[in-house]
């Protein structure tokens, strides 16, 4: 007997290698800036959902981006970062002006579907990596916006139940639909060419 999971209106966000490859010491294995320019336009406004190793290799909330990070630890993590922000603030001197921008928005959260509840209405979450939080939201989320690197990279965190060799589908035995492929040549400050893609569950 299966077992129906609902999926919910998010989207997963990932670049993966033709072995399967996402990430080397806690980082990306490569620089590819239009695929980060890509990453940067259709996440702006938006909420980006990672792990906490993933929000550590970043360092930084991103701007224009609600942050959330998914943890065991969220509500001690969530008490450090409002402390620390608590502490900022007395050391701003009250004449100093601001520049009028908004500070980065944090938020930590121990499950995905806690996450999805606290984002305002009209927020989209983006599910960003790394490999567990795509292991634990792959059943749940509705798309998929792939970028697949078109080479073979040596790395250390994989994208997890990706087919060797790669198939025309991205993870079987799942329902997924491509609605939309482009190829992109190798750019001036990319390391490969890659190809993008969406997928929709059906």
């Amino acid at each position: 007997m299966s077992i129906v999971i609902n999926r919910v209106p998010a989207t997963i966000v990932v670049a993966v290698a033709r072995n399967g490859v996402i990430g080397r010491d806690n980082t990306l294995p490569w620089k590819l800036s239009s695929d980060l320019q890509r990453f940067k336009r259709l996440t702006m406004g938006h909420a980006l959902i990672m792990g906490r190793k993933t929000y550590e290799s970043i360092g930084r909330p991103l701007p224009g981006r609600t942050t959330v990070v998914l943890s065991r630890a969220a509500k001690e993590l969530q008490s450090a970062y409002e402390l620390a922000n608590a502490e900022t603030a007395k050391q701003v001197a009250p004449e100093k002006p601001t520049s009028g921008k908004p500070a980065p928005k944090l938020l930590f959260c121990e499950h995905f579907h806690d996450a999805l509840t606290q984002l305002p209405q009209g927020i989209h979450p983006f599910v960003v990596g790394g490999s567990q939080i795509y292991e634990l939201t792959l059943p749940l989320v509705n798309r998929i916006w792939l970028t697949r690197v078109l080479a073979d990279v040596h790395g250390d965190a994989h994208m997890p139940h990706w087919p060797s060799p790669a198939s025309a589908a991205p993870w079987p035995p799942g329902q997924w639909k491509l609605t939309y492929q482009e190829t992109v040549p190798v750019g001036p400050k990319d390391d490969w060419p890659t190809c993008f893609e969406e997928w929709i569950a059906e």
